[in-house]
């Protein structure tokens, strides 16, 4: 293959973008990585590849030598290396046609749960869910008396992403690679994801968390680092549903860092973590999970007219006065996360209270109930941290006339009718209740 070859002409500024080949000089004595390489293109010699057994293999597959993106004759921060393009003839696993299925959480990271749904067939499991971001994801282990054994690099589908680009996505084990010195990176291994099962309490412990992490990935080449898999978890304990839903869990607020508060200049920011599970550990659907904000026993309104002049985008995205906001909202202002999906940030812009606190809600998507957890306090000179009881049934069942009904994405942004893909859609109705819906627009 010729290169430069030309791909693509930009119909704004007419600026052209090639796929050319580069040579990398080391940045210093041993440098192998691609950040500590300097590019220059190859003019001289042509692209090569070779054909075996269903793959086109390149030929060069040395370390200093990639296919990548060529702007003004200069490397534009994208390219590829040692490239084999394969024919993918998996077939992805699915739970068995008629299959009984039962609900079961998973527990990772130290922090994060997912609902699962699991089946079995003989000797066979079969796991949905694993990946939340793609619930029909499904991966297929093996029981052998008290262990189950996953294989790696199982085949989990051609799989989409929000800006409509599709990869060919793999369940691999790896191990972690500290070459990064300072951020730690994951090398794809066929090693097994191997747990204790114990069949009689229905749950199952991983084996060796400090050693294997099961990754979601873009491709499952064996020996492949990677700083930042599709998704990442370990530490991994699954077991069944064996209790009805509960209240959400408590939030927690850090004594000494969960509350910023200045009265002067008349705003102030609580900060709390709240994890997607009930008192029981069981894992909760995040998109029928909120908070509220309380100061001294009075639930806290948002209203998009209370932002003030210096900051008027802090509650951007919420259309009304609203005192229970989506878990997954976000408008990175005003509404924040911060380290972990697990943090909030929220600023306020009122005075004259002794306490701030919050509350978790979920809204269960089959019985309609609002189940609340008790509200966590802080005090604004003191930062006592306290716990305040609250009913944890509000209501049951949503009736009323509608008083509004608005769609959100998944993001939380206010989305219409000619947005395409998952939506949350939140009916309001006159009695004070609403109701909470995920579906699809097409």
């Amino acid at each position: 293959m010729k290169t430069p070859q030309l791909l693509y002409t930009d119909p704004d500024d007419g600026t052209n973008w090639y796929l050319a080949c580069f040579n990398g000089e080391p940045t210093f004595e041993g440098a192998t990585d691609v950040e500590d390489m300097t590019w220059t293109i190859d003019r001289t010699n042509d692209l090569k590849f070779y054909y075996r057994n269903d793959s086109i293999i390149e030929v060069n597959q040395n370390y200093d030598y990639m296919i990548g993106l060529m702007l003004n004759d200069k490397y534009m921060y994208w390219g590829e290396q040692q490239v084999t393009y394969a024919r993918v003839s998996e077939t992805a696993a699915k739970i068995p046609e008629g299959a009984l299925t039962e609900d079961w959480t998973m527990r990772y990271n130290d922090t994060y749960t997912a609902p699962l749904k699991v089946s079995f067939e003989g000797d066979d499991m079969f796991v949905q869910g694993l990946w939340p971001d793609y619930p029909q994801a499904c991966i297929k282990g093996t029981i052998e008396g008290t262990k189950v054994s996953f294989p790696s690099q199982q085949y989990l589908g051609f799989l989409g992403t929000a800006d409509g680009e599709g990869h060919y996505t793999y369940f691999c084990t790896t191990q972690v690679d500290w070459r990064m010195v300072y951020l730690p990176g994951y090398v794809t291994t066929v090693e097994p994801l191997e747990f204790t099962y114990d069949a009689e309490k229905r749950s199952m412990t991983q084996l060796s968390p400090e050693k294997i992490f099961a990754t979601v990935q873009y491709g499952k080449r064996p020996g492949l680092f990677s700083l930042y898999p599709v998704a990442t978890f370990g530490n991994m304990t699954i077991s069944a549903n064996t209790t009805e839903t509960g209240r959400p869990k408590l939030p927690t607020i850090d004594p000494i860092f969960g509350l910023s508060y200045y009265p002067a200049t008349g705003w102030g920011r609580i900060e709390f973590d709240m994890v997607a599970f009930d008192e029981n550990d069981k894992a909760l659907d995040p998109d029928y999970l909120y908070y509220s904000i309380w100061t001294d026993g009075e639930v806290f309104v948002f209203d998009p007219e209370d932002a003030p002049a210096n900051n008027p985008t802090a509650y951007e995205g919420i259309e009304e006065p609203m005192t229970e906001i989506p878990y997954t909202f976000l408008n990175d202002k005003g509404i924040a996360s911060w380290g972990a999906p697990t943090n909030r940030r929220v600023n306020f812009y009122r005075t004259g209270f002794d306490e701030i606190g919050v509350q978790s809600i979920y809204k269960h998507p089959e019985t309609g109930e609002v189940l609340k957890s008790d509200i966590l306090y802080i005090n604004t000179e003191t930062k006592e941290i306290r716990q305040e009881e609250f009913a944890g049934v509000e209501s049951v069942g949503y009736t009323g006339d509608v008083e509004s009904i608005v769609v959100y994405d998944t993001f939380g942004r206010v989305v219409d009718s000619s947005y395409k893909g998952v939506v949350i859609e939140v009916v309001r109705f006159t009695n004070g209740t609403s109701q909470t819906t995920k579906k699809v627009q097409r």
